[in-house]
């Protein structure tokens, strides 16, 4: 390829344009001229040197830009610095701002997390307060539970932990366990001398099995495959663990042939002698459990399934009873139970009256009711559940066991009662459910599936006329006619009353103290300080529902609707029995 022309042909070229005629014949220099002796220096080497002379030039603005650059982001750090320092939250010591954090992450499991992402002062002080990682939430179903579990071990130090497990996959194998559940296993186990409450949700029986096996003291060496590292093996420090809480979900039951007996819970909770708190939701445990004596249990909740052939064994429930005088509440949904031949002994004692002080919660089903309720005395009781959704047999009156309780526990201010399946056959409802006279400070009341008939709801009607002239001199005294004064709450679910009835019901506790003040006025009683007391004490309904009764009719509901506006409700939506 030819060289490029110089001279006025190089420009030519270099602009796109037609050479002309001095282009094509430059003049030639005179043989003895001057210039014919040096070489003078061509266009391309005159470029390239400018070239050469811009980029030095590019490449020290860069230079420079960069300096600037920088510095522009410094000050930009600078000034946000600053302001951050300004802003009222960075007035906070770093104690009280930790503590923010040890809030937060109560709230919100994965809060020490996303905090520790928001700046660097941040991050180092929640990486720095150990009480912020202790609420530990393992959600089996995220990809690598046990590394994220790892980081809260090892950042919450020695503090006491509350541990959370839940949603496993349910592709997971348990006969030999899956990987991800060993290593999660095997940190829990390092760790269980810390844990002060231990809670698993959502989780089938073979997952439960599982971990309980590899958290107990002895290893269960039978399953193979497994290699234990030794970096896990129990300190002798004695467990701290307060609060245990263990929901089944049965779907996850159904291959396992010994169902819901937790007998790992032998070795597991031996020997946490200060467990207060213990909640087995769809399972069965030993109730011959080292816990159940304990005596320091505040709080006892157990949910048996309904399997068929097993039956709650009662004598071993009042064993635990008569073991647990401090209880606070004590809630057991049982399977169908009857005398054993032993009911009436404990530990080989005739059976006596259980004094339970501090007990304000009390939930029996499906068990045996009228039994313990002969047998218990609750002078603190406030809240008081009892069902028999499986339909189990006894000879005894629930309401006549109920009304001895409350006698025989110096009348307790119980302020919710709840009925669900009791109904017994109708010439013995009165007589069954005469026990309002002792409910004195009853405020809610509900019944589901439960025979109360009109006799009933007339019992609850008050005659201001009545009550006023009835009214006893000594004001500790029950006023018979005026039952449940302080009653505004109620649910009728599945009940035989009529709808006249519940109308006139409605309607005699509206407006209820101007009536009574009326009355007392028309007989010259309204300076009477127990008149007064009394009429102080009457409350109006606020929330009525009723959900399918027979005997309720569309007109019955209209006028319902018309006395109480949005206080009444004709049906019981999904869900909302349960949520009152």
């Amino acid at each position: 390829m030819n060289s490029l022309p110089h001279g006025a042909w190089s420009r030519r070229v270099v602009h796109n344009a037609s050479p002309s005629s001095l282009d094509l014949n430059p003049p030639r220099p005179k043989p003895n001229s001057k210039s014919s002796t040096m070489i003078a220096p061509t266009e391309r080497q005159l470029a390239l040197s400018a070239l050469a002379e811009d980029e030095r030039r590019a490449a020290i603005l860069k230079d420079q830009l960069d300096i600037l650059q920088s510095e522009y982001d410094a000050a930009i750090r600078s000034i946000v610095m600053k302001r951050n320092q300004l802003a009222a939250i960075a007035l906070l010591p770093p104690e009280l701002l930790g503590e923010v954090f040890v809030y937060t992450s109560e709230v919100d499991e994965v809060a020490p997390v996303m905090l520790s992402h928001v700046c660097r002062s941040w991050r180092q002080t929640v990486r720095s307060t150990p009480r912020a990682w202790c609420h530990i939430h393992i959600r089996l179903r995220c990809k690598n539970p046990s590394e994220l579990a790892g980081l809260f071990f090892e950042l919450s130090r020695a503090c006491p932990l509350h541990v959370a497990l839940t949603d496993p996959p349910q592709h997971w194998n348990y006969y030999p366990p899956h990987p991800k559940l060993v290593q999660l296993a095997v940190l829990l186990r390092a760790n269980w001398h810390r844990i002060k409450i231990f809670r698993m949700y959502r989780v089938g029986t073979p997952l439960t099995k599982t971990v309980l096996q590899f958290c107990r003291k002895r290893l269960p060496e039978e399953i193979p495959g497994i290699t234990y590292p030794p970096s896990i093996t129990i300190l002798p420090t004695p467990s701290i663990l307060r609060h245990v809480a263990i929901h089944l979900e049965s779907r996850f039951d159904e291959e396992v042939a010994e169902g819901v007996d937790l007998t790992d819970m032998h070795d597991l909770f031996g020997d946490a002698s200060g467990i207060a708190t213990f909640c087995l939701e769809n399972g069965i445990p030993s109730y011959d459990l080292p816990l159940f004596s304990f005596r320091g249990l505040k709080s006892i909740q157990i949910e048996e399934p309904e399997r068929p052939g097993y039956s709650t064994p009662v004598s071993k429930i009042m064993a635990i009873l008569a073991a647990s005088p401090d209880l606070h509440v004590f809630i057991l949904a049982g399977n169908k139970s009857s005398e054993d031949g032993k009911v009436d002994e404990i530990h080989g004692s005739p059976a006596r009256i259980i004094s339970l002080p501090a007990l304000r919660i009390l939930s029996l089903q499906s068990i045996d009711i009228p039994h313990l309720l002969d047998h218990i005395r609750t002078p603190s009781l406030e809240k008081l559940k009892l069902g028999n959704e499986l339909q189990s047999g006894w000879n005894r009156s629930v309401a006549s066991s109920l009304r001895n309780l409350i006698y025989r526990s110096g009348h307790p201010h119980i302020t919710r009662l709840r009925i669900n399946d009791l109904s017994t056959p109708q010439a013995l409802s009165l007589q069954d459910w005469a026990c309002f006279d002792a409910l004195p400070h009853l405020v809610s009341f509900r019944i589901h599936h439960t025979h109360f008939p009109d006799t009933l709801l007339q019992a609850l009607t008050i005659d201001p006329v009545a009550v006023i002239q009835e009214q006893p001199r000594n004001p500790t005294q029950p006023h018979h006619k005026l039952l449940c004064p302080k009653l505004s709450k109620l649910v009728f679910e599945n009940c035989d009353f009529s709808g006249a009835a519940l109308i006139k019901f409605v309607k005699s506790r509206q407006v209820i103290q101007s009536r009574l003040y009326e009355e007392a006025v028309a007989q010259g009683n309204e300076n009477d300080r127990g008149i007064r007391k009394m009429i102080e004490q009457c409350h109006d309904i606020s929330e009525l529902w009723v959900g399918t009764c027979p005997m309720v009719g569309d007109e019955d509901v209209a006028e319902l609707k018309m006395l109480l506006g949005g206080k009444f409700q004709s049906s019981l939506s999904p869900g909302a029995s349960d949520s009152q």
